[in-house]
């Protein structure tokens, strides 16, 4: 899977009002993370996929998008 597309492609999510300005899954914390699976050479691909989960696990748990469309955003980056 092309980790670091499918974590470009949750950008979009980011412009939800449901996501906080701060804490562990706030704004800035997730957009880090999506620029850190994208540009950091020294991440594996597990740690990438892991940070990847969290990002679409907290996504989800705001209620900014569903189960089904994180699941469909990894399949599109197969």
């Amino acid at each position: 899977m092309n980790t670091e597309a499918a974590a470009r492609d949750l950008e979009i999510f980011l412009l939800s009002p449901n996501i906080p300005k701060d804490g562990p899954c706030g704004k800035p914390h997730l957009m880090y993370m999506i620029e850190q699976i994208s540009t950091n050479k020294d991440f594996s691909a597990g740690k990438k996929n892991r940070w990847l989960g969290f990002i679409q696990g907290a996504l989800v748990a705001l209620n900014v998008c569903t189960l089904e469309e994180m699941k469909e955003t990894n399949k599109n980056h197969i």
